[in-house]
């Protein structure tokens, strides 16, 4: 982020969410993601060009990190939700705010 080497952090944030759900734990929520991983790859491609979003997901992510180090799992799922939450300025919002400039395209 701070190189603006925005096509390397796409790279290691795919690897973060790659190695988030392998460490779950959880057999389904993987192969749940394995299934729609390469339409999310698809969608970061847009995401990359947003300064904003990069920054503001590589913040979530290390606060992330930080409440699962301290074993916070109250911290972590509000992180969680904030970061992919179905909210204003989440994941998703972003997305479907992509999705409406490419139809008027």
């Amino acid at each position: 982020i701070e190189d603006s080497d925005y096509n390397e952090y796409s790279l290691q944030d795919m690897k973060f969410h790659d190695l988030f759900f392998e460490f779950s734990r959880n057999v389904y929520l993987k192969k749940s993601y394995r299934l729609i991983r390469s339409l999310l790859a698809v969608l970061r491609l847009q995401l990359k060009l947003n300064k904003p979003h990069l920054k503001k997901s590589f913040d979530e992510h290390k606060q992330l990190i930080r409440a699962l180090e301290k074993k916070d799992m109250e911290k972590s799922l509000a992180i969680l939700d904030n970061h992919i939450g179905l909210h204003h300025e989440s994941y998703w919002s972003d997305i479907a705010n992509i999705i409406q400039k490419m139809k008027k395209a």
